[in-house]
């Protein structure tokens, strides 16, 4: 889909062309933006999208404080003076500064420290930061975005989240549902991570999704999201094949760090593409160059999948008169 003249996002279900509408809708103007969603969804790419449509000439920076003891991620996100405590051996920009004139994405927001949120919250109500060791305040020029995967309000309500903070940051919410419910783009994705693969690795020609490995990834549960898309398009992009059938998924190493659910339907699909075309198809031979394998390997699939075919009773009647 085609944002602007040099925004394009690969989805195109309609959860995520409301998604990428309500970004558009706001993205011009300072409101500050709250990405909700599971772990893997997009919410980084989502906020890259969001700040390119804003027109803001800085950079995107994201941070993660959860990560972080208090007194690092104060440094990370204000900056510090060289001796403002121990090991601050230099002078030192934070986030804030970094993001000037930009957009700064602060992700996993509800596990911020009690003192954290207490600075932010001084931040976002003054516009302004101080560098740890220096007394003067300075301006804030950055557009604020969280990210979060679990319902702020509840967090408000449990007491682990200022009320106030969340007040100051939660102008407007943004959910972006997760794969299972935009299964729609799941091949559009996929084609789009490949074609990156493709374009990262030097390859002239790009890898084409076979009918029986679209529906293996159509069936798949992708509990990881897109990140889980993601990584099973790198296992494929090893093939040196241009035609990408469920069997290398299997390939090598690549079936053991699969996701579970994907690995599962792996199995059960594979075992329904050799099943066809064996009934399809006259001979292995043919049955096999239908599924792009070989021989041998039909031979080891039909002996995992217990699908040796029996003759039919006319045929077991001419062997048993032929044999005497």
């Amino acid at each position: 889909m085609l944002l602007s003249s040099n925004v394009l996002w690969p989805g195109t279900s309609p959860a995520t062309r409301r998604v990428l509408d309500k970004l558009s809708y706001v993205a011009r103007s300072e409101v500050r933006v709250v990405l909700m969603g599971e772990p893997g969804v997009g919410k980084t790419s989502l906020a890259r999208v969001l700040h390119d449509l804003s027109g803001r000439t800085g950079d995107l920076v994201v941070g993660e404080l959860p990560a972080l003891n208090d007194e690092l991620a104060l440094s990370q996100l204000c900056g510090h003076r060289r001796g403002s405590f121990t090991g601050a051996d230099a002078d030192a920009s934070g986030w804030l500064d970094f993001a000037r004139g930009g957009t700064l994405l602060l992700d996993e927001i509800q596990l911020a420290s009690t003192r954290i949120q207490t600075i932010l919250l001084g931040i976002l109500g003054r516009n302004a930061y101080r560098r740890m060791g220096e007394p003067r305040e300075r301006s804030v020029d950055t557009r604020f975005v969280f990210a979060t995967n679990e319902d702020l309000t509840a967090r408000s309500a449990a007491g682990t989240m200022r009320t106030d903070l969340l007040a100051r940051i939660g102008s407007t919410e943004i959910r972006v549902p997760p794969l299972r419910e935009r299964s729609e783009e799941i091949l559009a994705l996929a084609t789009h991570f490949l074609a990156r693969l493709a374009r990262m690795r030097g390859r002239a020609t790009e890898w084409e999704i076979s009918p029986p490995l679209a529906r293996l990834l159509l069936e798949a549960e992708w509990p990881g999201n897109v990140w889980d898309l993601w990584n099973t398009c790198q296992f494929l992009a090893l093939s040196p094949d241009t035609t990408l059938l469920p069997r290398h998924l299997e390939d090598g190493f690549c079936a053991r760090q699969l996701p579970a659910g994907m690995r599962r339907v792996a199995g059960a699909v594979a075992r329904d593409d050799v099943a066809r075309a064996l009934e399809a198809h006259e001979t292995k031979a043919s049955a096999a160059r239908a599924l792009g394998i070989t021989r041998q390997h039909l031979h080891r699939l039909e002996r995992r999948f217990a699908l040796v075919r029996t003759p039919s009773p006319e045929l077991r009647g001419d062997v048993t008169c032929a044999l005497g």
